[in-house]
């Protein structure tokens, strides 16, 4: 009885409160202690496929969203909180299976952070560009434009990605996120190349280069590698300022970009950052997960964990030990 009556009183909430939103629209709006969550009502047709996203403005408001088809919800969507607002997206591509009116809830992932604006939007989806290895890609992107390309990790090995955009404008990113639309890395100018290391496997990833200024062009190149014995470990210039990284010896991981890389305490992008790894230094990798996907790795006198995606290995790790 307690969670029929929660479902029907929390419908009416959707009811009373929400805003409707259209496709091609975006929507500006506001979390407070007072007003903690916001609803928005979508109408979308059977079969038809709609980019969400959300993007943190102001605040400390780590944003999140649930689209519901009536009280039954379709999924969660949230970012995790960096140094930087430009970073602080999420969201994805949404199947919508009928006609139906859908209700977008909004609200901070984060309860003890609920102060802050934040934009939605919805869109129609372009299919996106299919990436194959060692076949680069260039094209340019307009302001107001995303171009979005999809590829799969490889069971033979791993796969990096290098990232190239020319820009003279600062309202650009580069995002490579996973098949549930989790941001793994990302980078912006003044930085204008960005290398993701991808674990070798089966699974999908999609690389988005998005051109939020008005009236600019940029341009942007694109190459995926197999990294194998006789693929150079170190690609990275070294003209800016980022540490060598040995070819033998202790295990040992440093950032792949100027951007520092979270620590955390668990392999996972959903547990907070205590710290982060500088640009400028090396760490002694003690373990890894058993996907290859983290290292552990110390900082100080703590023990903290770090995505390989956005991170570069040196040295002999074959003998560090999976947990």
């Amino acid at each position: 009885m307690v969670a029929v009556f929660f479902a029907v009183s929390f419908f009416g909430v959707f009811a009373q409160s929400s805003q409707p939103i259209n496709i091609d629209e975006i929507k500006a709006g506001a979390l407070s202690p007072e007003a903690p969550e916001q609803y928005y009502s979508l109408i979308a047709r059977a079969g038809q496929i709609l980019d969400i996203e959300i993007k943190r403005v102001s605040g400390d408001i780590i944003p999140q969203f649930t689209v519901l088809e009536g009280t039954v919800s379709l999924g969660v969507w949230y970012g995790y909180k960096h140094t930087t607002v430009a970073d602080d997206f999420a969201g994805g591509q949404i199947r919508f299976d009928s006609n139906n009116q859908y209700t977008i809830r909004v609200t901070s992932r984060h309860p003890n952070a609920s102060q802050g604006k934040f934009v939605l939007s919805v869109s129609r989806t372009v299919a996106p560009t299919s990436l194959v290895i060692d076949q680069k890609i260039s094209g340019e992107a307009v302001g107001g434009e995303t171009k979005t390309f999809t590829f799969q990790s490889i069971s033979q090995s791993p796969i990096r990605v290098s990232v190239e955009v020319k820009s003279g404008v600062p309202d650009v990113i580069a995002r490579l996120k996973n098949s549930r639309g989790d941001i793994l890395g990302s980078f912006q100018p003044p930085l204008q190349e960005g290398l993701f290391n991808i674990p070798q496997g089966q699974k999908d990833y999609t690389l988005e280069i998005a051109n939020t200024s008005n009236g600019s062009i940029i341009q942007f190149s694109i190459l995926l590698t197999a990294i194998t014995s006789e693929t150079p470990s170190e690609t990275v210039p070294r003209d800016n300022g980022l540490p060598e990284l040995p070819n033998s010896g202790e295990c040992v991981v440093a950032t792949q970009s100027e951007s520092p890389v979270n620590i955390r305490p668990e392999p996972s992008l959903e547990q907070p950052a205590f710290d982060v790894m500088s640009p400028f230094k090396t760490y002694l990798v003690t373990a890894r997960n058993q996907d290859d996907t983290w290292y552990q790795i110390h900082d100080g006198d703590h023990i903290g964990w770090v995505s390989a995606i956005v991170t570069r290995l040196g040295g002999s790790c074959e003998a560090v030990p999976k947990q």
